[in-house]
């Protein structure tokens, strides 16, 4: 990455000069600035453009984002309302919003009492109705700091007592978390491990040193922690940041409102950068740091620069996920894991990590904001530390993370690059010798090294046409009266197909067996069920590492196939058929050896513990019923 400190000195010593002003800056531009520059220069040039974002930053700050005692009054009437009627949770959501909105500032007559001590007492009220004495002990006191009525204050501390007679007296357990990698770094910027890290082992745990959450999530988690709850602190200056105690409020750093909340971090840099040119040069008025040089090679200047920096944030930073387990298209599958972005983060240690496209290391599930890294294979001592920074070989091909990290102007020379690795999740089938096809800008069998063995537009016309295939099947598998046959017939076509062209690996199989799988399932077709399954998860395998969240849930719907064919043959006694005998003995052992793994998976990433648990003893008591483990 270019230096900007040492760039800008350059460009400043150029315009110091008595050489010509135009010919002397632009020679000391560096070419990939210069592009940054063209690129923002584009949009900031177009005067609709200017014209619209100016208009949207004066209206910053409007009355979203300002308190409200008129507001929170009305929010404050409609819980009062719906506490008449024991709907408690409702009003909890109703005094919420009169909490966050209700000024900290304003001082009602002295015979009267103010929105925001209104607002933390009826809260307090309901929330003793939930039995959440401890979070309403927490309001009554916020309420006694701005009540000004005598007769508030008498209910409140009434209150007050009757929360702490409910309370345990117990004192709470702290429990720090500790960082348990063993790592060091060599001239501060390469991290090395010092021990032995075996797959699955914590290398790095760590919080970030600056973060933002995503607008969707400003009422339901905490701006500082990200922890997810329904009963907020709100921060004094807006309403639009809310928090999860006064503790995390006092942690929080505070940041410019309008500019945070229309600038959450968008792929879009070239337009962002646009956008803050505008509001530095036509709002704030950004005069030109040097007479001698003209004021349009300024602003395009500092349009590249804030695009170059912009481009630093993304690549430093990580996109937070909050992971859940969600419903199935059928009950009798299990719950899958699916990851939402809730908001972006830097952290120190994790920053300086050498991007590396055959990484080490990988990101465990979040912790709220805490990031923790694990060894997805075996690290010996000294050997260093690697993660990619959004490609890696498993899944992009050499010329799609070249270009990936060109945006960023990095130049990848990773063992992986320099012996250009290609994935084969991405592998399409030679029909000379079988082997893996990569299609870039040649296309080039990885074994015979055969050139154009495969007709480019043919094959991606057909994968497109499967693919069309296969949402037809998911619908017919997701209506309401569900056509198991029809999705079959659809998922069939789609596989035989693929089949001819798609190397055995290749991603686009995965999703198209598991449907198979599921479909053979429901016909109790467990011999087919087990089979496309397979294949299913041996694509799985080969894009994703072993604790990745379609791999984990791949890695699932395989053991319940498993388990599903070994209880068929031993009930219909087809053990010993020549059809089935083969596949029923490697199938029981090794079912043993991928519940033994599921266990060690359960146990490592420690999320919805109880549910795995109850998937893997569910699966072990049916197959002990009838003595296959």
């Amino acid at each position: 990455m270019l230096e900007l400190s040492s760039l800008v000195e350059s460009l400043m010593d150029s315009t110091n000069s008595n050489q010509n002003t135009e010919c002397t800056f632009s020679d000391n531009i560096h070419p990939w600035l210069k592009q940054h520059m063209q690129l923002v220069h584009k949009y900031y040039t177009n005067e609709k453009f200017r014209e619209n974002v100016t208009d949207g930053f004066l209206k910053l700050p409007n009355e979203i984002f300002m308190k409200s005692d008129e507001r929170a009054e009305r929010y404050r009437k409609s819980g009062n309302d719906y506490y008449k009627k024991d709907l408690f949770k409702q009003a909890l959501r109703e005094y919420n919003d009169a909490v966050a909105v209700a000024s900290w500032e304003s001082r009602a007559p002295e015979d009267m009492n103010s929105e925001l001590a209104l607002a933390f007492s009826n809260r307090s009220m309901c929330l003793i109705k939930l039995k959440r004495y401890s979070e309403a002990l927490k309001d009554i006191d916020l309420a006694l700091m701005h009540a000004q009525t005598e007769l508030l204050k008498k209910k409140l501390n009434h209150r007050r007592s009757e929360c702490i007679n409910h309370l345990p007296k117990e004192e709470d357990e702290k429990v720090e978390l500790k960082d348990e990698a063993n790592i060091t770094w060599k001239n501060g910027s390469t991290c090395l491990s010092s021990r032995q890290f075996n797959e699955l082992d914590l290398v790095i745990r760590e919080s970030p040193i600056l973060s933002l959450l995503k607008k969707d999530f400003y009422f339901t988690r905490c701006f500082n922690c990200f922890a997810q709850f329904d009963m907020i602190m709100p921060c004094r200056g807006c309403n639009q940041r809310v928090f999860q105690s006064a503790t995390t409020i006092g942690l929080s750093v505070s940041t410019s409102t309008g500019l945070s909340d229309h600038f959450c971090l968008s792929p879009r840099w070239r337009i962002t950068a646009a956008h803050l040119l505008t509001y530095f040069t036509v709002i704030k008025r950004l005069p030109a740091k040097n007479e001698s040089v003209p004021w349009r090679y300024d602003i395009e200047l500092f349009g590249g620069l804030l695009l170059m920096f912009l481009r630093c944030v993304e690549r430093d930073g990580r996109k937070i996920t909050s992971t859940e387990l969600l419903k199935p298209i059928d009950e009798s599958e299990f719950r899958y894991l699916d990851d939402k972005v809730i908001g972006f983060a830097i952290y120190n240690r994790v920053k300086k990590l050498k991007h590396h496209c055959d990484p080490n290391v990988a990101i465990d599930i979040f912790n709220g904001q805490t990031i923790t890294l694990r060894a997805i294979k075996k690290i010996e001592p000294g050997e260093p530390i690697k993660l990619d920074i959004g490609v890696n070989c498993r899944l992009s091909t050499v010329k799609e993370r070249r270009a990936y990290l060109s945006q960023y102007g990095l130049e990848c020379n990773c063992d992986a690059c320099v012996n250009e690795i290609q994935p084969k999740s991405k592998a399409f089938l030679c029909p000379t010798c079988s082997g893996p096809v990569i299609i870039e800008d040649e296309v080039r069998c990885l074994e015979c090294n055969g050139i154009d063995v495969l007709d480019r537009n043919e094959v991606l016309t057909e994968l497109d046409s499967c693919l069309y295939n296969y949402r037809q099947a998911n619908l017919a598998l997701i209506n309401r009266e569900r056509n198991i046959l029809k999705a079959e017939d659809y998922l069939l076509d789609c596989y035989r197909k693929l089949a001819k062209i798609c190397y055995p690996t290749n991603h686009n199989l995965s999703d198209i067996c598991d449907r198979l799988s599921y479909c053979y399932k429901k016909m109790r077709k467990y011999k087919l069920s087990l089979f496309y399954a397979q294949i299913a998860f041996n694509c799985l395998n080969e894009a994703h590492h072993i604790f990745q969240k379609s791999r984990i849930n791949g890695f699932f719907n395989f053991i319940d196939r498993q388990r599903n064919f070994l209880i068929w043959c031993a009930k219909r006694d087809k053990v010993n058929e020549i059809e089935f005998h083969d596949m029923f003995i490697e199938t029981k052992n090794l079912i043993a050896e991928n519940l033994k793994e599921a266990q060690l998976l359960i146990e490592t990433i420690n999320f919805e513990k109880d549910y795995y648990c109850s998937i893997t003893n569910s699966i072990k008591s049916s197959l002990s019923e009838y003595n296959l483990i």
